[in-house]
């Protein structure tokens, strides 16, 4: 049995590996693409990177049982899932600017970035406001 654990546990890690090779990687991609023009693909690459940031930085928190991150543990997933949308809002914004339709297209990149500024706030107001037992 306990194999299985280290198993599930080498899992987890591979996972955030995982999320972190593609964090960096967008983030990587969204620099040399923003020197070519492309303004919109940028624009996703960066989405999407920085969701995945944000996502390993606190699965990694919990993973490693921080109390901080543990206390915080529903408020931190909730704008996760939050700060994903509003990257998959933006990212379908931004590919309706580059098929050419940046009527229907500003809006979305407008309302995705709002949403992924009020799940950041509500990330580190959530990581600010916990409490860890010890004080």
């Amino acid at each position: 049995m306990l194999w299985l654990l280290g198993g599930v546990y080498a899992l987890s890690e591979l996972r955030l590996m995982v999320l972190m090779a593609v964090g960096l990687s967008s983030i990587v991609g969204a620099v040399l693409v923003n020197q070519t023009g492309d303004v919109e693909i940028s624009g996703i690459l960066t989405a999407v990177g920085g969701v995945s940031g944000i996502s390993y930085f606190s699965l990694r928190g919990l993973s490693r049982g921080i109390p901080k991150f543990l206390s915080a543990r529903v408020p931190l997933l909730a704008s996760v899932a939050f700060m994903a949308a509003g990257g998959a809002v933006f990212s379908i914004g931004a590919i309706q600017n580059l098929l050419g339709n940046p009527a229907s297209g500003l809006p979305l990149k407008i309302g995705g970035t709002v949403m992924l500024v009020a799940a950041s706030l509500g990330f580190v107001l959530s990581l600010v406001t916990a409490r860890t037992g010890n004080a």
